[in-house]
């Protein structure tokens, strides 16, 4: 188990390391742009937040159910 504390970016709480969690979302700017023009820096979620934050629309978020749940075909 690792040391390395993590901070949901959403939230301010600590992430523990259980379930899925932490998670990292990525943001990246430019994204139509080459590579060498865009940014990319990493947050850390819990996967909780993040799917209660997510637009309603977007639909269910399949890869952060716990590894032992099915997924759906």
């Amino acid at each position: 188990m690792s040391n390395i504390k993590f901070v949901c970016c959403l939230c301010g709480n600590d992430i523990s390391h259980e379930g899925v969690d932490p998670c990292a979302l990525s943001l990246i700017t430019r994204w139509q742009e080459p590579e060498d023009k865009q940014n990319f820096q990493q947050y850390w979620v819990h996967a909780e937040c993040f799917q209660n934050k997510i637009f309603e629309h977007v639909g269910p978020i399949d890869i952060l159910r716990p590894d032992d749940e099915e997924l759906p075909h």
